[in-house]
């Protein structure tokens, strides 16, 4: 019986060699990767430290943990370097911080590793957020949610919620926008997240006209934000919104202070200039002109020029031009306003170079991509090419046939894209002028101004009373300039409805003619995207214009209808009218109407004579 069982018991000691050799093996393998996660942790959390500090320490630091020894031999070590980096770079070199977090997320697609996925699209949408491309944004954080739910990161949900609602707060979609911020509270509430809950509570408070619900909201979070660690910038950032909303200088002056001191003075953090620019302002109602100087130029500017924030420069240097006008000082407040000009246009330079370089990245990631399907698709049809062959002989004609109508089909995708970026060409030009028109009305009004207040106060007028009319009227009028170049400046479209902004066109022009001009709107507002409203209102703008020119008495007519989805425009004159054989010689005006309607693949149909008025018939989908 015991020779029997031998051969069981050896086998049986075999296994079990084998089984404490493989545990043996698992273990040495899963300790260097744990080893390279904790420094990488370590790093991370280095990085978070120094990111508002030393933002170029951060990046120092973010690179060694990218090169750590054996980071290559892991995947989820290679992710989380990658993320660590494009965090990093985010602050001073967005374009390379989408490259590594795009890195980052393809290594996790590869290896279906979805443990960082949250914190890539999180990422992400801080990116498209400070692009302005606010659509991919929020895709982004829509992934984070659903991420986030799928993982039970309720941090991660009520952070996703609360970037939402500011969204949505700066497209002034306010409703949704406090749909969101409660949702973020709930959340929050319910799994005592305390960083979180302060800032829901000191968003909802923004929302609020109630003096008393806001001032109980906003106490609420201060008290809630102050029993946690690193809440510094959120602390602050409600300080200086209860600044905003004192009626007494004091107070607000007490609030801005104690934002300032919640937050480190090394810090790059723009809510310290935020802080020192309001509290300028503060001590200029206050009438302590002297302070408000001090607190700009030995403050704010310094720190604005250490981070070389010309954003921000110029803001500072504009506020600086009213303290000095307050200070009666008219010449060096032009200096002031010189200086903010030029802040301003290296801003918007460095504004424009960031974005290019961060498209010519997604161009260049999305061109990789398109490279790699190219060759996948080469090798199968290497594979696959006697089947091809076969199925070719077999199916010329109608492969000839399908060929055929691909061709044409591609034609057609080639036109429209053609028309698609000769509209956003045409879209970011005009643009692009309305910036530097409004840039050129802000800067030369203030000089202006105060040359004409200096010529007014010094003149010798017996009456007092007119003296004063005079002043008032000059400051109304600067300040109708400010806010007709603040228009300009951008996002002007996207904030009002089209017949609203034709109302206003329709009103400025009536200014420059003696003909009646006469607008019906059936229904307002009308749902026209975002990409074709600046076409739409450009193309009434000129119907307008040329209305203008030639119809100097008698009635000028302009409909809008929306019918079968379509935005209809009806525009007739009683004018002089004109053949129409002679388009082509009237100039570009008539040419852009046509133009522009067929870019947005719409139809536009003319009808005049000589001495019988003109006739538009516009026709624009809303889809």
């Amino acid at each position: 019986m015991i020779p029997r069982l031998l051969p069981c018991i050896f086998i049986s000691l075999v296994l079990i060699q084998l089984s404490c050799s493989r545990a043996s093996d698992s273990s040495s393998d899963s300790s260097p990767a744990e080893s390279v996660m904790d420094s990488l942790n370590k790093f991370d959390a280095k990085v978070t430290e120094l990111r508002n500090i030393n933002s170029k320490k951060s990046i120092e630091y973010a690179r060694k943990s990218i090169r750590l020894k054996d980071v290559n031999k892991f995947p989820k070590a290679l992710i989380k370097a990658n993320i660590i980096l494009g965090t990093a770079l985010m602050t001073e070199q967005t374009d390379s911080g989408y490259f590594y977090l795009s890195e980052a997320m393809k290594i996790s697609s590869q290896y279906g590793i979805n443990e960082f996925m949250q914190e890539i699209y999180y990422n992400l949408s801080k990116i498209y957020t400070e692009s302005m491309d606010y659509k991919m944004a929020m895709i982004y954080l829509d992934s984070v949610l659903h991420t986030g739910k799928n993982m039970s990161r309720f941090d991660l949900i009520s952070n996703a919620y609360n970037d939402l609602g500011v969204l949505k707060l700066n497209l002034h979609d306010n409703e949704d926008a406090k749909r969101l911020f409660d949702n973020s509270l709930r959340i929050a509430t319910v799994h005592s997240l305390k960083k979180q809950i302060g800032v829901a509570l000191g968003n909802l408070a923004r929302l609020e006209n109630d003096p008393k619900i806001v001032k109980t909201l906003m106490r609420k979070a201060l008290n809630v934000l102050q029993q946690t660690t690193g809440a510094e910038s959120a602390i602050a950032q409600l300080k200086i919104d209860i600044g905003n909303r004192c009626d007494d200088p004091d107070s607000a002056i007490f609030y801005y202070k104690s934002a300032i001191n919640a937050v480190d003075t090394g810090s790059s953090d723009e809510i310290l200039l935020i802080a020192y620019n309001n509290l300028a302002y503060s001590y200029i109602d206050k009438k302590e002109v002297k302070q408000a100087e001090c607190f700009l130029v030995n403050r704010a500017i310094p720190i604005a020029e250490k981070w070389k924030n010309f954003d921000w420069l110029a803001t500072l240097y504009d506020t600086y031009s009213d303290v000095l006008l307050a200070e009666n000082k008219p010449h060096e407040a032009a200096m002031a306003e010189k200086k903010s000009y030029k802040c301003r246009e290296t801003a918007y330079d460095l504004k424009v170079t960031g974005q290019l370089r961060l498209l010519s990245v997604l161009l260049d990631v999305k061109d990789k991509e398109l490279r790699i399907q190219s060759e996948q698709k080469i090798s199968q049809g290497k594979t696959n090419r006697i089947r091809v062959l076969l199925g070719i002989i077999c199916l010329f004609p109608v492969i000839l046939g399908i060929l055929w109508i691909w061709s044409r089909q591609r034609h057609k995708l080639l036109l429209e894209r053609q028309r698609l970026l000769s509209a956003n060409k045409i879209l970011k030009l005009d643009e692009t002028f309305r910036s530097r028109m409004a840039m050129e009305l802000h800067d030369m009004t203030s000089p202006l101004y105060t040359s004409l207040l200096r010529q007014i106060e010094d003149a010798i007028i017996s009456d007092a009373g007119i003296k004063e009319q005079l002043i008032n009227n000059l400051k109304e009028l600067s300040g109708e300039i400010r806010v007709i170049s603040h228009k300009m400046a951008g996002g002007f479209y996207e904030n009002l409805p089209v017949g609203q902004m034709v109302q206003g066109l329709c009103h400025e022009m009536q200014y420059r003619t003696d003909a009646q001009i006469h607008l019906q709107v059936d229904k307002d507002p009308i749902p026209v995207s975002t990409d074709r409203i600046h076409h739409v209102v450009r193309i009434i703008q000129e119907l307008l214009s040329n209305g203008v020119k030639y119809v100097k008495q008698g009635e000028i007519r302009l409909i809008l209808s929306v019918e079968l989805n379509n935005l209809n425009i009806i525009y007739h004159d009683n004018g002089p009218g004109f053949s129409t054989g002679s388009v082509g010689e009237s100039g570009l005006g008539l040419t852009n109407i046509v133009e522009r309607a067929n870019l947005i693949h719409g139809k536009a149909f003319l009808r005049s004579e000589p001495g019988k008025g003109t006739h538009w018939t516009i026709r624009i989908p809303l889809d």
